[in-house]
């Protein structure tokens, strides 16, 4: 008979265990989120047009031997 073997609750019941699992659930904590998904948000859009622009760039290069 198969077993399935979950490794992820395994670490986290190691982890609670631990002391090392905390709840992020105050005003402060989702504020804190909140602006880190707005900052990667941001990010993600830049790197997107910067690695478009370099494609076009590329496109246009006429390579010779």
């Amino acid at each position: 008979m198969a077993t399935k073997i979950n490794k992820t609750a395994e670490v986290l019941d190691k982890l609670k265990g631990e002391g090392k699992v905390v709840s992020m659930g105050t005003v402060q904590d989702i504020a804190t989120i909140s602006a880190l998904t707005d900052r990667m948000k941001s990010v993600r859009r830049d790197y997107q047009i910067k690695e478009r622009n370099s494609q076009m760039r590329a496109a246009q290069v006429i390579l010779t031997a």
